[in-house]
């Protein structure tokens, strides 16, 4: 899809210019250094090798690498993977292993969120989950915030989550 590039009318001779944006999920690329992915890429490699990269404390000073010496390699693997496109970001599963094959899926800001290293995991009826996915579905009216400051002032988890 090309953007912004004007062209003849064949019927009458005017000037037609595509403004428009492409449909959800199609990546314009004009070149490989303008797309989502080149982006993602390039960021993913600074917070990985660039000790002067704001990031790069909790990536690559944690020993976290980005396992796909060059572009190509990188674009080949996402693009493979399922789910790829839309506006899901590319994430981690195991947020202690770095960029490589096997670690990485597109997912929803959602589940990027109950990835992450600061969550609070309860096990609850056998099953470890974070907090936000226990109160979700065991939780039945309980707010997050609720449940939370429960558990803080040494309420046990069943008696949060059903006082």
């Amino acid at each position: 899809v090309v953007l912004g590039k004007s062209r003849q009318c064949r019927s009458c001779g005017a000037r037609k210019v595509d403004r428009g944006r492409p449909p959800l999920g199609v990546e314009v690329v004009r070149d490989k250094t303008n797309s989502r992915l080149y982006g993602i890429w390039k960021r993913m490699k600074s917070r990985t090798t660039n000790p002067e990269d704001s990031c790069y404390g909790n990536y690559g000073a944690r020993g976290i690498k980005c396992e796909f010496p060059d572009f190509q390699s990188f674009h080949i693997y996402v693009t493979g993977l399922a789910d790829y496109g839309g506006r899901k970001q590319l994430d981690r599963m195991d947020n202690n292993k770095g960029y490589a094959p096997g670690n990485l899926r597109w997912a929803t800001p959602k589940q990027q969120q109950r990835n992450k290293r600061n969550n609070r995991i309860v096990m609850y009826k056998g099953v470890s989950m974070t907090l936000a996915e226990c109160i979700e579905q065991y939780g039945a009216d309980q707010k997050t915030v609720t449940v939370r400051s429960r558990l803080l002032r040494g309420w046990s988890l069943e008696r949060a989550l059903h006082p």
